[in-house]
């Protein structure tokens, strides 16, 4: 599934249990939502020292996160299922988790409706059912990641994470001060324009885009100056 919401395989893929050990991130855009997708490995018992690390991982990892996709192949086993979805409740106050019965294309998990009933009593209510090899389905996951960041109202508060950003941004700030002064003192949009390109190439510096003229001129479209 990663592979398929990237575009390019990223992922390795067998068919073999603890196959991914470590985590594997990747930062992607859906409908011009910024979204880092991290994969890791099933959280479940075994006796191999590296893949109980990536275990260890994979559970830190899921706390820290916003939103879990729990995938559930046809082939996974009840025992292993119950041990995850009991992980996943009790963290659901930090992470909120999506099950995800997964390899559609080539059948169901057997236990589909005690697993839903564990999930339901374990605070999970959103379920889906899809394959990666399907258009629909990678839509189907990238809806639902949509959908939890509308419920979330959107982004969180941006965090400045270095001084040059920080310095950038405070610039931009007193450059739309200034040009609101010139606009209620009547001094003209042309002054106040240039004012407003030098704070958007301020935010340009944080944002690594070049923001056009033709942005400059789309804010002053509609501004009627009155006297």
């Amino acid at each position: 599934m990663l592979n398929r919401l990237l575009g390019y395989e990223r992922a390795i893929v067998t068919d073999i249990p603890g196959t991914t050990r470590d985590t594997l991130e990747q930062d992607i855009d859906i409908d011009g939502i910024p979204v880092r997708i991290i994969d890791t490995a099933g959280i479940r018992k075994t006796d191999d020292v590296v893949e109980t690390m990536g275990v260890r991982r994979a559970m830190d990892t899921i706390t820290a996160s916003d939103l879990c996709m729990f995938l559930v192949s046809p082939d996974d086993i009840k025992e292993d299922i119950y041990e995850q979805l009991d992980f996943l409740s009790s963290v659901k106050d930090e992470t909120e988790t999506v099950l995800v019965f997964s390899k559609s294309d080539i059948g169901i998990n057997p236990f589909y409706d005690d697993v839903v009933m564990r999930a339901r009593t374990s605070g999970i209510e959103r379920t889906v059912i899809c394959s990666a090899l399907s258009d629909e389905d990678v839509d189907i996951i990238r809806g639902e990641i949509k959908a939890f960041y509308e419920r979330k109202g959107g982004m969180s508060p941006v965090t400045v994470i270095n001084r040059r950003h920080a310095m950038a941004i405070s610039s931009a700030a007193l450059k739309l001060r200034q040009s609101e002064s010139v606009i209620r003192d009547g001094i003209g949009v042309d002054i106040a324009s240039s004012v407003i390109r030098a704070a958007l190439d301020d935010l340009g510096e944080v944002t690594g885009k070049t923001v056009s003229q033709e942005l400059v001129n789309t804010i002053f479209s509609d501004f009627c100056i009155g006297k």
